[in-house]
């Protein structure tokens, strides 16, 4: 669905530290079985927003990066002049000879540096095919659904529902397992009364709250592509004056995805929030949470690091572990939610199942204020799933504006067990560098 009216203002909130398609960044966590006081965490709440620029109408993005054109490399054509015949005067034998010889040597030479540039050619030929591989956007049905959108290049794949949602339901190597949960009892469905987790990826408005967090995502989904990105327009959340939209784009080559977030305020009276990206991650995984590097004493005399707990976290608990350089959390199908939340400032997250690595980028902006406490990394666990949650900071939208929060996804072919930090420093800090 098309936004009418004037184009919006876009806040330069950030723009002065990070390029336009990093402005944001947020997280959610699905619905809780827990009491209403379990929403937020135990010790605190936070959030966060950018603004949009009339003359762009809203909607624009920064253009995409053009595929490389391709070089040119001219090969020589064989030589055109004879050598000078052999002639067999005395005196002139040697001289002449000498010249033959070098000329010899000169063809040979240059008709090795025509092969050398024709294999060279033939090189960057093949490496301008690679770099120009297209990202082919077609709909299809999936899980039930008859309407949806398949985001590839060869070697990943995304499924965005149009159905209901948005969800980015799928995330995967091609003919290769999803690194997000399903739902399966919910697949295929439309038209609930009340909101469904679903699976995949959402993006929700910060700070939980009942009401306008799980507003109800039921019904179809517009969506336009635009030079290899492709948006998603969910209707406007009336009751909130909210208009949610998620643009995707696959890179032509590899696995990055990046993930664009936005919220409009299509209400009458400013609104107080912050964006929130959530990923289900399916069941199973470990998650790698980087921690920022130890200082000494009395050298370090101030605190540098925020943890916030959920009333429903317990120390005990055998899911997580706390190390040195990393916290690990264990999904497990026994045990019941937890939830922590972080400010993050070294930028990632992974999560390590079915084969593949999952690689989370996101940004911390260290002058703007947050939800919960001032984190903008949150992760909840429970017995079906493990969400990977990032936060914009809070703000205050007035009527036009919007916030930007941006996800850069990635993934890696990744067989390795992680038991412990030793196996994590081991095996995923190096495919981070």
């Amino acid at each position: 669905m098309a936004v009418s009216g004037k184009a919006p203002r876009r806040t330069e909130c950030a723009s002065r530290l990070l390029p336009p398609q990093n402005l944001c960044r947020q997280t959610a966590s699905d619905q809780r079985t827990n009491p209403e006081a379990a929403l937020v965490p135990a010790t605190a709440f936070a959030v966060y927003i950018v603004q949009p620029r009339g003359d762009r109408g809203g909607l624009a993005l920064p253009p995409a990066k053009p595929v490389a054109a391709a070089h040119t490399v001219t090969v020589p054509g064989r030589l055109s002049s004879n050598p000078p015949p052999i002639t067999y005067n005395q005196g002139q034998i040697h001289q002449t000879r000498q010249e033959e010889s070098g000329m010899r040597q000169r063809k040979w030479a240059l008709a090795l540096l025509s092969g050398l540039l024709f294999l060279l050619t033939g090189i960057t030929a093949a490496t301008h095919g690679q770099t120009a591989r297209s990202v082919r956007i077609e709909k299809v049905a999936y899980g039930g659904w008859a309407n949806n959108l398949r985001i590839s290049n060869g070697e990943v794949e995304l499924i965005a529902t149009l159905d209901v949602g948005p969800r980015i339901i799928r995330y995967g190597f091609v003919r290769g397992e999803n690194v997000f949960k399903e739902y399966a009892d919910q697949l295929g469905k439309s038209g609930e009364k009340d909101w469904q987790i679903r699976g995949g990826h959402r993006l929700w408005v910060a700070p939980e709250d009942e009401k306008r967090t799980y507003f109800p995502d039921n019904v179809p989904v517009a969506y336009e592509e635009r030079a290899g990105r492709v948006l998603l327009t969910p209707p406007p959340e009336p009751p909130w004056g909210l208009q949610k939209q998620i643009e995707v784009q696959l890179s032509p080559q590899g696995t990055r995805v990046e993930v664009l977030h936005r919220i409009r305020n299509v209400g009458k009276t400013a609104t107080h929030l912050a964006p929130w990206a959530l990923s289900v991650m399916a069941e199973g995984g470990v998650e790698i949470i980087p921690l920022p590097p130890k200082q000494s004493h009395p050298q370090a005399l101030l605190p540098n690091q925020v943890l916030v707990l959920w009333p429903y976290f317990d120390f005990t608990d055998p899911r997580y572990t706390f190390g040195q350089q990393v916290i690990l959390l264990r999904q497990d199908a026994k045990r019941s939610p937890t939830k922590i939340g972080l400010r993050h400032t070294l930028g990632w997250a992974a999560y390590a199942n079915r084969g593949a690595l999952f690689i989370k980028r996101f940004h911390h902006l260290p002058d703007r204020t947050y939800p919960d406490f001032g984190v903008n990394y949150e992760t909840f666990t429970n017995e079906d799933m493990l969400e990977m949650e990032t936060l914009g900071p809070l703000v205050t939208l007035k009527p036009g504006e919007e916030v930007l929060h941006t996800e850069t996804w990635e993934l890696k072919p990744f067989r390795e067990k992680i038991a412990n930090e030793a196996d994590a420093l081991r095996h995923v800090l190096p495919l981070l560098r």
